[in-house]
């Protein structure tokens, strides 16, 4: 194998190996974002929640069947 064809079929290895690491980083920044993300979609849920039984007088904390989402039961 001649000079330059080594060097291609390193340079390519190398890239590839480069390509994987950044990939790699990327996805955990990303799923760490999300989950940041989750939390901050959960703690408005709760807030908005708290209100509504707050102003309405409503506890929905009776029905849990329905978690993730904004419930209202009337006593």
């Amino acid at each position: 194998m001649n000079k330059l064809a080594s060097h291609n079929v390193t340079s390519s290895k190398v890239k590839h190996k480069i390509i994987q690491e950044f990939h790699s980083e990327a996805d955990l920044i990303v799923n760490e974002n999300t989950m940041n993300l989750n939390k901050i979609v959960q703690a408005t849920i709760d807030t908005v929640q708290a209100q509504l039984e707050q102003q309405f007088g409503v506890d929905s904390s009776k029905d849990k069947k329905t978690s993730g989402k904004l419930s209202i039961i009337y006593s």
